[in-house]
C-alpha cells in the first residue's frame, strides 16, 4: 500500500505541526525557567543592595562617630596643651617665688648685725641705723 502525495503531505504537514507544537512548549517552558532564573537573580540582587545600603548606613554612622571623637579628641589635645604650658609658666613664677624668697631671708640674714655697745632705738630706719654705726665708729 503507497500512500498518495496528498496523504504524504499531510502526514508530513501533521509531523511538522506536531514538531511546531512541541516545540512551541519547549521553548515556553525554556523561557518561562530562563525568566524565572532572571528573576531569582534580581531578587537576590535587590536583596544585595539593600545589605549594601545598611552596611553604608552603618558606616556613615561610624564615620560620624569618629568624626566627633576626633574633634573631642582634639580640643582636650588642645586643652591639654593649655593646661601643659599654664602650668610650665606657674612652675617658673614658682621657682621665681623660691628664689626671691632665699634672696630675701639672705638679704634678711645680712642685716642682723649686733654692735655691742651701740644702743638700739625702736622703729629706728637704715638710714638713722647707718648714721649711728658711723658715729659709734669714730
Amino acid at each position: 500500500m503507497s500512500l498518495s502525495d496528498s496523504d504524504e503531505d499531510n502526514s508530513v504537514s501533521n509531523i511538522l505541526s506536531i514538531f511546531k507544537r512541541d516545540l512551541k512548549i519547549k521553548m515556553k517552558k525554556w523561557a518561562d525557567d530562563v525568566y524565572s532564573e532572571i528573576d531569582d537573580m534580581v531578587k537576590s540582587l535587590h536583596n544585595e543592595v539593600k545589605e549594601i545600603k545598611n552596611e553604608q548606613k552603618q558606616m556613615n554612622a561610624r564615620i560620624t562617630k569618629l568624626e566627633r571623637e576626633l574633634k573631642a579628641s582634639t580640643e582636650l589635645k588642645t586643652s591639654v596643651s593649655k593646661i601643659e604650658t599654664k602650668e610650665r609658666r606657674t612652675e617658673k613664677k614658682l621657682e621665681e617665688i623660691e628664689e626671691n624668697g632665699k634672696h630675701t631671708r639672705n638679704l634678711m640674714r645680712s642685716n642682723n648685725l649686733v654692735i655691742f655697745g651701740l644702743p638700739e632705738i625702736p622703729n629706728e630706719n637704715p638710714m638713722q641705723q647707718q648714721h649711728e654705726v658711723e658715729q659709734f665708729h669714730y
